[in-house]
């Protein structure tokens, strides 16, 4: 071959590749300036962030339903289970024993009802005459802020007041609603100590119909942490731009 067709060849060859390479990186760089490499990108990301909320969400929901959810179904378990009492309400429970203890509460009320509905009723009815006077009170505040809501409550404690000073505090079933009892069980030198009730029932029927209470449920610890979990992952996947 004649060497300066062979030179010819090669600066042919080459003139292809820089021009080729040429047109393939001003290809790239019009790509890249249209914005659409880094849109794809972009999707990438947010299709990646949404990926990972799912498995942080499954994980932790996993985790919980062994380490939060089968516990709480039983913890706290009580001890004093099957003899409801006043101020069991206070007493968080899990789920299972907190719906036994209302079967259990239900079950007494009804049984209660042939020596209680009298009282039950006039309970109810008590409420029923009352609360339009609650709600009037309650209105007036609302429209021209009188405090009369505040003076209620006064009244209320007031009467409350004069109920402990003619029972005193031995024996009265609503001793938790007064502060500063040096001890129930002693007479207090500042009361009648009669042992009657002024405007509340007699503490027997207390005892008999309204002492029985449910527990309350504990929280489901971890719970929340699901939750949150499960909310950024469908905030992502609802609204992923």
């Amino acid at each position: 071959m004649d060497p300066f067709s062979l030179v010819t060849f090669i600066q042919s060859t080459m003139g292809v590749i820089t021009s080729t390479f040429g047109n393939l990186m001003d290809s790239v760089n019009s790509f890249i300036s249209t914005g659409f490499f880094f849109q794809i990108i972009m999707i990438i990301i947010i299709i990646g962030k949404c990926i990972f909320l799912a498995l942080t969400f499954g994980i932790k929901a996993f985790m919980f339903f062994f380490t939060g959810f089968i516990p709480w179904l039983f913890t706290p378990w009580p001890k004093d289970y099957f003899n409801p009492k006043k101020n069991d309400e206070t007493v968080a429970v899990g789920l299972i024993p907190y719906v036994i203890r209302y079967i259990i509460v239900i079950a007494i009320s009804v049984m209660n009802i042939p020596k209680c509905i009298l009282w039950y009723a006039l309970d109810t009815l008590g409420w029923i005459v009352y609360l339009p006077f609650r709600c009037a009170f309650w209105l007036i505040d609302y429209i021209f802020d009188m405090g009369i809501t505040k003076m209620e409550h006064k009244a209320w404690n007031f009467l409350d007041e004069i109920d402990y000073f003619l029972h005193g505090p031995v024996g009265n079933w609503f001793i938790y609603h007064y502060a500063d009892i040096p001890d129930p069980n002693i007479p207090d030198p500042n009361s009648l100590n009669l042992g009657f009730h002024f405007i509340h029932f007699p503490n027997s029927v207390m005892e008999t119909c309204f002492s029985i209470s449910p527990y309350s449920l504990a929280n489901c610890k971890g719970a929340k942490d699901v939750l949150n979990a499960f909310n950024a992952f469908m905030s992502c996947a609802m609204s992923p731009f």
